[in-house]
């Protein structure tokens, strides 16, 4: 009879052990979820602030007087660089 009393006091102690360590499980995976949605919020935000930010800057540098792209750019540049050198010499 003290067998059987020992064996289920194991089995009382294991099944108490293995509800301990699933409710725990389940928060430590619970946490890392939230923890996982929190980060990924984080890097989606400043990911968004850098690109508008670097899209802000492009365009002041497309609209700037010394833009490459308007027309007449080259060749004023190379005016200006030709007047220059010529005045060096």
């Amino acid at each position: 009879m003290a067998e059987g009393e020992d064996v289920g006091w194991w089995r009382s102690w294991l099944q108490q052990s293995y509800q301990a360590v699933k409710e725990k499980s389940s928060e430590a995976l619970e946490f890392m979820k939230r923890d996982l949605t929190e980060f990924t919020q984080v890097v989606q935000h400043d990911t968004a602030c850098t690109i508008a930010a670097t899209a802000s800057v492009v365009k002041e540098k497309l609209a700037g007087p010394r833009n490459c792209l308007t027309p007449g750019f080259l060749s004023s540049a190379w005016k200006r660089r030709r007047g220059r050198s010529q005045s060096s010499l």
